[in-house]
């Protein structure tokens, strides 16, 4: 993995900066001022190189989509939303309906792709067939990666479950929301965010790669926690 991010979650400079957006999204008292904090704030991260996002590891395992993803092939041109979860974490749950909420908003077709990072705490939630079952049980259908060594949650220096890590189309880290409580500021954000990018015309990828949603899997399924 590139080491230019590492560690950017924790850098102060970084911190300060969410928290200061979020401040600005909370006191906006229209649209415009809305998006006019949310261009601002981009304009500035993408001047800085440590917020590039790293690669996923070629060797992972990737559910309800059909080929491995990207950031530089696939999901170049898209407005990223990580979900770094697990699937014994109930607060990581509590964030689902904020998710299904952006997913009923945008889609793929307006620059937006959510994808669920699994990040396991615990040995048997490694496991691809426990992590199948939990996306059954609680219907996810954005495309899930399982990265069971955790490699880009401690690239990034993720603190804790949920973490939401917003990427730009051009694989730069925006923004990161810690915990639960955030689905406002998440869908202030957004759209926002891909209202900029398409007036700058930076939406450019038309592939559609979360389109096959499936309901059966080649292996048996466990009931998770």
């Amino acid at each position: 993995m590139c080491n230019l991010s590492a560690m950017v979650l924790a850098e102060g400079w970084f911190i300060k900066r969410g928290e200061d957006l979020i401040a600005a999204l909370k006191s906006s008292s229209t649209n415009e001022k809305q998006d006019e904090a949310v261009a601002s704030h981009i304009q500035w991260m993408e001047t800085n190189d440590s917020t590039n996002i790293p690669e996923f590891d070629s060797n992972l395992e990737w559910l309800n989509c059909t080929n491995p993803l990207s950031f530089k092939d696939q999901l170049q041109g898209k407005l990223c939303v990580l979900d770094f979860f697990t699937y014994c974490c109930i607060n990581c749950m509590h964030i689902l309906p904020d998710l299904e909420a952006l997913e009923q908003l945008y889609s793929e077709k307006d620059g937006l792709v959510i994808l669920g990072v699994h990040s396991a705490k615990f040995e048997n939630e490694k496991s691809s067939t426990n992590i199948l079952s939990a996306i059954l049980r609680y219907d996810i259908r954005h495309a899930v990666v399982n990265d069971s060594e955790a490699k880009l949650w401690h690239t990034l220096s993720v603190q804790c479950w949920p973490t939401l890590v917003i990427v730009s189309p051009e694989g730069r880290i925006l923004l990161s929301l810690v915990g639960e409580g955030h689905r406002e500021t998440l869908l202030q954000f957004v759209g926002s965010a891909l209202k900029f990018y398409k007036q700058k015309g930076r939406n450019v990828n038309l592939i559609y790669i979360v389109n096959n949603y499936m309901r059966t899997w080649p292996f048996p399924l466990s009931v998770p926690c």
